[in-house]
């Protein structure tokens, strides 16, 4: 394959009109050649985004260095030049290097912020992403299909629960052409991202101080001090291992959050914990109900389970709490970090597609003393009755559409068209389809036969497909429940809204085939519940409810797109649920 050069034939100075002042000009190379590849590199049909960091070395950790960054994004209709006018964005970022296990990588991936001319936070839109000043340019490198992460959060999106929005482009560095990148979305508090109420340092009593805050479960960086950085988990995971989970402060941050804000968010990790590790944890009442919202406990599970994420669980795991006001229950994700899943790790049998990842990484037997196991109360979550219940109607809901194999393969070919082209500039400096690379190499040993990026994606798609059918064949025995005892949803029935889009009142109609618990809820784009309306047992028949556009806290429902769920639980305690979107307008 094409050897580790990179080589500049020459630079061209963009008129400054056109880019920064003329004290701040960006060097932007013409044309760059790569050897091996047919052509030297002068446009994409992706966007281009250019780094021009005046000689300094990116540093892996604060301080970050000031840099410049011009993007030119053309859209899909004109192919980006190299030697078109940047008009994606033009400015100042600061600059540092990321990564864990993907430090050890050539290909580097970084993180940015936007700053104006005197070093503040410059809210800007990228490549159509929506405005903010905290992204991350990752760099796919072991996955040679670049899409496991864009994928899953893709999935993710599209079941309601926010995760990182992607988009694809090709990076040049200080001249050098870096090959194939994916900006994403910092995991953030922000009301495009993780939609939670605002934290100020004044914020230390009342429903100011229950909400909200970010937590992510995940190993501890050197300079991590604890009850500054983080707190430890009041339970061991098991006797045998003298490791704890540390939960990371990440919203408020480390120079804003206040004593009283690590007390009550810490406090209230506490009594969960002291719950799950109690014998009334599912107690409707006092159990793990009161503190959780538990239908993204399911999503979650469902996601890194379709994946079979080696990280998942234990590391990489972040959480929220919104105000109590805004009915704030401990919310799991975003969801993080799946380069090794798919099938691309060796150990763990990540590479195989039977089993539960969840039962493998909180198994003692299977996990070695030196690493971290799934925290202690998600295997008691996954095996409890009525959340086992809940998982399973709710994978039987997803394969319907969004899970079904026909989405999740149109998905994977879309994104392999729109590769085609840079992939082949990638492999020419990067480790091809074949190929061991540098660093960190847990890939199992197919991955050496593959010639072709098809073979890269062929083998994405079939351990897919052979996952989920694992999955179909063996979710039922994770419940309590008797097949032949299960109602039909054939006759339950939920009808579009009407009128939508609304304002001020809609009515939903439905139908109800058999005695059974009704539950009708309304939620946010974000999954976050917001409406209870129905909540109670009914009768076979056909009903209708009203929505007036308030949230369960008596407060008006901003405008917008909101899903509205059918929950049905029958009287052998089987679920099942219904979903579909209205449009409230304001």
């Amino acid at each position: 394959m094409c050897p580790f050069v990179k080589h500049i034939i020459f630079f061209l100075l963009l008129p400054s009109s056109l880019l920064f002042s003329q004290s701040d000009s960006l060097f932007v190379p013409s044309c760059i050649e790569i050897p091996g590849y047919e052509a030297v590199f002068k446009s994409s049909n992706l966007p281009i985004i250019i780094i021009d960091t005046h000689g300094q070395e990116i540093p892996g950790n604060n301080p970050r260095i000031i840099a410049e960054m011009g993007v030119i994004n053309n859209g899909s209709t004109r192919r980006s030049k190299l030697i078109d006018p940047v008009n994606g964005y033009r400015g100042k970022i600061s600059i540092e290097r990321r990564g864990e296990s993907s430090a050890g990588w050539k290909k580097k991936q970084y993180d940015i912020e936007t700053i104006d001319e005197y070093g503040n936070n410059n809210n800007v839109p990228l490549l159509g992403l929506p405005e903010e000043n905290d992204w991350i340019l990752n760099a796919p490198y072991i996955d040679k299909s670049f899409m496991r992460n864009v994928l899953i959060y893709h999935l993710s999106n599209e079941m309601g629960r926010y995760a990182s929005r992607s988009r694809f482009f090709e990076l040049v560095l200080n001249g050098e052409y870096m090959g194939i990148y994916v900006l994403l979305e910092k995991i953030k508090r922000d009301r495009n991202r993780v939609d939670i109420s605002t934290l100020t340092v004044n914020d230390n009593e009342g429903d100011q101080l229950t909400g909200g805050y970010i937590l992510r479960i995940d190993k501890l960086d050197n300079d991590y001090i604890c009850d500054i950085d983080y707190f430890t988990s009041m339970h061991y995971q098991h006797p045998d291992f003298n490791k704890c989970t540390n939960y990371q402060f990440r919203y408020p941050e480390r120079d804003v959050i206040t004593t009283e804000q690590k007390v009550y968010i810490k406090n209230f990790i506490y009594k969960f914990e002291d719950v799950m590790a109690s014998d009334y944890f599912a107690d409707p009442d006092t159990g793990y109900y009161k503190y959780l919202d538990v239908s993204s406990f399911i999503d979650f599970i469902i996601l890194n389970e379709l994946a079979k994420n080696v990280d998942g669980y234990r590391l990489s795991t972040y959480m929220y709490k919104d105000r109590d006001s805004n009915c704030g229950k401990l919310t799991i994700g975003p969801i993080w970090d799946f380069n090794l899943g798919f099938g691309l790790a060796n150990y763990y049998d990540g590479e195989d597609t039977d089993d539960w990842m969840i039962e493998t990484l909180s198994n003692p037997k299977k996990i070695g003393k030196s690493d971290f196991m799934a925290q202690f109360w998600w295997i008691k979550l996954f095996r409890e009755k009525n959340f086992s219940r809940q998982f399973y109607i709710r994978w039987q809901e997803l394969r319907q559409n969004i899970l079904s194999l026909d989405n999740v393969y149109r998905q994977i070919d879309s994104i392999a068209v729109t590769l085609n082209e840079a992939k082949d500039r990638n492999f020419c400096i990067w480790a091809a389809p074949g190929e061991r690379g540098d660093g960190f190499w847990p890939v199992p040993r197919i991955f050496s036969s593959f010639e072709t990026y098809q073979d890269e994606v062929d083998y994405l798609k079939v351990w897919l497909g052979n996952r989920i059918d694992w999955i179909d064949q063996n979710i039922l025995a994770v419940t309590a429940i008797k097949k032949h005892n299960l109602i039909s949803p054939k006759n339950f029935t939920l009808a579009q809204n009407y009128p939508n889009p609304f304002n001020p009142v809609t009515t939903i109609p439905y139908t109800v085939s058999a005695p059974a618990h009704i539950k009708m809820e309304i939620y946010n784009t974000l999954g976050q519940k917001v409406k209870t309306l129905v909540n109670t047992r009914h009768a076979a028949g056909h009903y209708n409810v009203n929505w007036d556009g308030t949230i369960n806290c008596g407060q008006s429902a901003a405008g917008g797109m909101y899903l509205y769920r059918l929950d049905i639980t029958g009287l052998n305690g089987e679920n099942f649920s219904i979903t579909k979107k209205m449009l409230y307008l304001k």
